[in-house]
């Protein structure tokens, strides 16, 4: 199975989860449903350009995933 390559937003939410829970290590598994709202909240405020990193990160992975698998598609 190909795993669809992450979007701008997941490699975001990455990020965040890894310093959310390294500030917070006693967080149990169930716990971390707050950190998907949380994540989302703050990455409708930030600006295009805050976000641009992320966006570039993103179009570099999808063409290396392009590059690896030619012709895939999400289905």
């Amino acid at each position: 199975h190909i795993k669809r390559p992450p979007n701008a937003f997941l490699l975001f939410r990455s990020q965040f989860s890894k310093d959310y829970h390294s500030l917070h290590p006693g967080l149990k598994f169930k716990q971390g449903r707050h950190i998907s709202p949380a994540a989302a909240a703050i990455w409708k405020g930030m600006s295009v350009e805050q976000k641009e990193t992320y966006r570039e990160q993103a179009r570099v992975i999808k063409e290396e995933h392009e590059r690896k698998y030619p012709g895939w598609t999400c289905r």
